[in-house]
């Protein structure tokens, strides 16, 4: 349990921003500004008012007979409490405590901070949502007029086994860019998924590259005798309480909204963030043109290591373009609705762009989705991954 913060902290606490849809993890608050003030009596009190108040909550029964159990002078963790469902009290032990340290931490980000996994949004891209998997914390954000702005967060339970998924049955979540495919209703589902589910696109053409697998990998709801699940509970998937899943489906549309999920959110001032999308977006730019006029310069923004599901190695991808077929006169190339967003896993400086891309020459004219993954090294940015994805 925590005993002693420093009052900056508990001030922190205290001022984090209410959200209106989970109403128990606010009310906990009042039970750790008391451990704060050492006043265990009334923190144990508060706990148990907020269990009966909010029975489904199982943390606020756990955390209610550890504060019995200290101010009998027994060790919490030596007692033999009950399990709550089919989840055992440590479990829900990290609940409540991934919970208080988000706000601890200043809870969500202030002023004009703003994510560096949204680094760039479409203009009919209306929503995102960044999934924070070391905290166990799903922020959603709206696009205004290019800038992401944080609308709310939620906790949110991930795979048992934590993340960076690799390998089917592997119980992780994975870590990267995401769509969201569809809504399933409630009366579609097990009751295990709640109120109801966006399933997302993992595996994705980078993943099934790297030679990852498994599917199944949603946002949802959880049993309605729940309030909400342990840090580590799923499958894989990424869970919320039933009121926030219904929220999100006034802010999700499908399709559209990306889903990036990363071990850990970097957060910039926005005159940083603004740099680093100019930076990288003129980094799109010269590989667009280089496209049109340098064939040299155009093989350079490749990584030796590329790789490409269809073509598989960098010698194979470069030969399949058409700009260097004999007799081509002429090749312009457009692209529009670009989107920058940062790819977690196991490298740090690596972004999807995404875009619509027109290819006109002499005898073609065509039109689809591409996507690629570019990583800053030492020698600068170049091209790990590329591929169509559609029309």
């Amino acid at each position: 349990m925590i005993r002693r913060l420093a009052l900056p902290v508990l001030l922190a606490v205290l001022a984090a921003p209410v959200q209106a849809v989970d109403r128990p993890e606010q009310e906990s608050l009042g039970v750790l500004s008391a451990i704060v003030a050492g006043n265990l009596p009334a923190a144990r009190a508060e706990a148990e008012r907020l269990s009966r108040s909010h029975p489904d909550f199982r943390p606020a029964g756990t955390v209610a007979a550890d504060l019995r159990a200290i101010e009998l002078g027994v060790d919490p963790v030596a007692l033999e409490l009950p399990a709550a469902g089919e989840f055992g009290v440590e479990d829900w032990r990290h609940e409540a405590r991934v919970r208080w340290l988000h706000h601890l931490g200043g809870g969500r980000a202030r002023g004009d901070a703003v994510p560096a996994a949204l680094l760039r949004l479409p203009a009919d891209t209306t929503t995102a949502i960044v999934a924070e998997t070391s905290t166990s914390r799903l922020y959603l954000f709206a696009n205004d007029g290019g800038v992401p702005r944080l609308v709310t967060d939620y906790y949110m339970g991930i795979g048992r086994a934590g993340y960076l998924k690799t390998a089917e049955g592997d119980l992780r979540t994975p870590l990267g860019v995401y769509r969201v495919t569809r809504w399933i209703d409630d009366d579609e589902l097990p009751e295990l998924y709640g109120a109801g589910a966006f399933p997302v696109d993992y595996p994705n053409g980078w993943d099934r590259a790297l030679g990852r697998t498994g599917h199944g990998i949603w946002i949802h709801g959880v049993p309605r005798d729940e309030y909400s699940r342990p840090p580590l509970s799923s499958e894989g998937c990424m869970t919320v309480s039933n009121a926030q899943i219904e929220e999100l489906r006034g802010w999700i549309e499908v399709g559209s909204t990306p889903v990036v999920a990363v071990e850990r959110i970097r957060w910039l001032d926005e005159a940083r963030w603004q740099g680093l999308r100019e930076e990288l977006t003129a980094e799109v730019e010269r590989w667009r043109r280089a496209w049109e006029t340098d064939a040299g310069g155009f093989r350079a923004r490749y990584a030796t290591d590329f790789v490409n599901r269809q073509h598989g190695d960098l010698a194979s991808w470069l030969s399949s373009r058409r700009q260097f077929e004999p007799g081509e006169r002429s090749v312009r190339v457009e692209l529009r609705d670009l989107a920058l967003l940062r790819y977690g896993g196991e490298e740090e400086e690596l972004w999807q762009a995404s875009f619509v891309q027109r290819f006109v020459s002499d005898d073609l004219d065509s039109e689809v989705r591409k996507e690629q993954l570019w990583r800053r090294g030492r020698e600068g940015w170049e091209i790990v991954y590329e591929d169509i994805i559609g029309l």
